[in-house]
């Protein structure tokens, strides 16, 4: 089945459009750490909401999920490696 809605939305995009995704995705990617914009992810009210939220002292997750990898990384590496 053809989902009309996602093949409008990538033939209205323009190559500038496009253009400026990939410089985003390459640019994002090679940062340490990585990141992709919310953008990408939502359409602008969700978006803009999501934002909003990650600026609240109560949206702890990422944060937490940061820490976690930071403080854990050679015990993770540790544990990969052991099961190959």
């Amino acid at each position: 089945m053809k989902d009309t809605k996602y093949d409008s939305n990538i033939e209205a995009a323009s190559t500038d459009d496009l253009d400026k995704f990939r410089i985003d995705v390459l640019s994002g990617l090679s940062l340490m750490p990585k990141r992709l914009s919310s953008k990408y992810f939502y359409d602008k009210n969700g978006d803009e909401l999501f934002q909003r939220i990650m600026e609240c002292p109560d949206y702890y997750l990422t944060r937490c999920e940061l820490e976690i990898f930071q403080s854990q990384a050679n015990q993770l590496v540790m544990v990969c490696c052991a099961r190959f």
